[in-house]
């Protein structure tokens, strides 16, 4: 009995912060990559592309739309590094006779691209995590410890 009380206890006080932080505001923006593209929310709701970008936009802080922007560019540039490079490797080796330093070459130019969609994907949140903040603490809500720290280590974590 003592056992199991005990277990219960340390459960809830090893999870009730993390519970307590998940509530999600209707403010607050985010974004996933997934395998056909970027997928925008808004709180718990679905938005379109338009709509992320148009609530950025509307930010008091200019700085923050033009930190996504540059970052979406070069997410962009990314992309296309990245089908240049998997057709020049593709190419040198199933070419006769095969031409490695054509597959090399592409292969560096996708390492660029890694490096390039990395960059950008943090700037993109840098920018969403910047928008949180400011539309939080302009809201008139102010942030608890807990989800300064968080969102602070989020911003640190995903740049180089």
């Amino acid at each position: 009995m003592f056992k199991s009380t005990s277990i219960l206890i340390l459960f809830l006080l090893l999870y009730s912060p993390s519970l307590l932080t998940q509530t999600s505001r209707t403010d607050t923006l985010a974004f996933d990559e997934g395998f056909w593209g970027l997928s925008y929310k808004r709180g718990n709701q679905e938005i379109t592309s338009a709509e992320f970008t148009q609530m950025l936009q509307s930010s008091p802080d200019p700085s923050i739309y033009a930190l996504y922007s540059s970052g979406y560019t070069q997410s962009t540039i990314a992309d296309v590094f990245s089908f240049a490079g998997g057709f020049s490797v593709g190419y040198g080796l199933a070419s006769k006779p095969s031409n490695t330093a054509l597959a090399v070459a592409g292969g560096v130019v996708i390492v660029a691209a890694i490096v390039l969609d990395v960059n950008a994907k943090s700037m993109m949140k840098e920018a969403v995590t910047k928008y949180n903040m400011t539309s939080r603490s302009s809201s008139g809500t102010l942030l608890d410890d807990v989800e300064r720290k968080q969102l602070i280590s989020f911003s640190f974590s995903t740049n180089f």
